[in-house]
């Protein structure tokens, strides 16, 4: 495993631990905040390292579509929590 896979896996678990202890009211913002928060980091990851850093085309397409339904997450969690209070 690599130091990144490492570090996401622990933010994963401190995420679970943190909703789990979350107050019933604070669930639904402090959930779509983490949403958020991993979406936005996947998405700098395919742009900025992964898309670029391969020379496979068929690697190349599948992070491609990826990239663009993370984006489309990214944009829905965006907009529900816009509209959560």
């Amino acid at each position: 495993d690599s130091d990144f896979a490492e570090s996401l896996e622990k933010e994963a678990k401190t995420s679970n631990k943190d909703l789990k202890k979350a107050a019933k009211k604070d669930f639904d913002k402090m959930y779509l905040a983490q949403q958020i928060k991993m979406h936005e980091k996947a998405l700098a990851t395919i742009t900025d390292t992964l898309i670029p850093s391969t020379t496979n085309p068929e690697l190349r397409s599948h992070l491609e579509k990826t990239q663009a339904a993370v984006k489309t997450h990214l944009e829905h969690a965006l907009k529900l929590n816009a509209s959560v209070q």
